[in-house]
């Protein structure tokens, strides 16, 4: 089998720096050939204009699109091209802006998922193990699952066909020996 690298990658532990002006800091968090994956602060009624070809996926905060559209916490925006506006809410924001590089996402339209209108269904494990619940979020070349996991869930050891990040929203959990993640 191939040797895997994994990262494990703790925001807290990398600093900000500042964006233009005061307006906003942000800290890159990972990067390779195939994802750059950087964090956002915004403050209060800013507007910022998206980057081509970048899943946004909010942490805190409000983002406004000119419909008066609202996204808050956990919840997606898919930009295969740049210079969409979403304005900051009063409170300002933080995000996760994951940059989707060489061919990875072109062929999925521009999207605003709003996590809490996608159903949960049931994830079927091709080799018959146990799993949880999924809302399949963004389906393609990129793709983004939610999972919620039962207290002392275990999902066994398993391997995925395609590279992944995991975001851990709530609570913590383990990854075989790597220790806990949270």
């Amino acid at each position: 089998m191939e040797q895997v690298n994994c990262y494990r990658i703790t925001p807290h532990a990398v600093v900000w720096s500042s964006g233009e002006g005061e307006e906003s800091s942000q800290r890159e968090l990972f990067a390779s050939d195939l994802v750059r994956l950087r964090e956002h602060k915004l403050i209060g009624s800013t507007v910022f204009a998206t980057s081509a070809f970048t899943l946004y996926l909010l942490t805190a905060g409000e983002l406004e699109l000119g419909e008066g559209q609202i996204f808050g916490p956990g919840d997606l925006v898919w930009c295969p091209a740049a210079g969409e506006s979403l304005v900051v809410g009063d409170k300002g924001v933080t995000f996760y802006a994951i940059e989707a590089l060489q061919n990875i996402g072109r062929e999925l339209a521009a999207q605003h998922i709003l996590g809490a209108q996608i159903p949960w269904e049931s994830f079927d494990d091709p080799a018959g193990r146990p799993t949880q619940p999924v809302q399949v979020l963004l389906d393609g070349s990129l793709s983004a699952l939610r999972t919620r996991f039962d207290p002392s869930y275990i999902a066994g050891e398993h391997w995925h066909d395609f590279d992944t990040l995991y975001f851990i929203s709530d609570g913590r959990m383990q990854f075989g020996d790597e220790g806990w993640f949270d």
